[in-house]
């Protein structure tokens, strides 16, 4: 493998990686309170988690109206702890892409921009795909 394409494949495993992070972050699963892949979609969307969790566990009636306050009011938390986690990853990105672009010949700078942009418009989708289903 040539130098400049070791580079290169090092830098789009690098932000594949990092990329996958974030979108693994906000879309990780199983998770324990049962939104899973495709969170804020389908069966593992928002208002599913107490239903999940009654399937699982086999929970009362009772016990359902008891843990349903406790998801709503973690609820925020969460989300706070997802958003943060997204913009610590988007930093790390960004600031790993900049130490690699140096390394990269123009060839390879435009590739990586390529790839950059798909991967702004796969977000951009995700996120009005999440959007979309939050008005339902």
């Amino acid at each position: 493998m040539k130098t400049p394409t070791k580079y290169l494949a090092i830098g789009t495993a690098v932000a594949t990686m990092i990329a996958g992070g974030i979108v693994a972050t906000s879309e990780a699963g199983p998770h324990p309170w049962g939104h899973g892949p495709g969170r804020g979609r389908g069966p593992g969307g928002p208002g599913n988690h107490l239903e999940h969790l009654a399937r699982e566990l086999g929970l009362t009636d009772a016990q359902k109206a008891q843990v349903q306050p406790i998801l709503d009011a973690a609820a925020p938390q969460a989300k706070a702890i997802r958003e943060e986690a997204h913009a610590k990853m988007k930093a790390l990105m960004k600031d790993t892409l900049a130490k690699i672009q140096p390394l990269l010949t123009a060839e390879q700078l435009e590739d990586l921009r390529v790839h950059q942009r798909r991967m702004e418009r796969f977000e951009a989708e995700r996120k009005a795909r999440e959007s979309e289903a939050g008005k339902k």
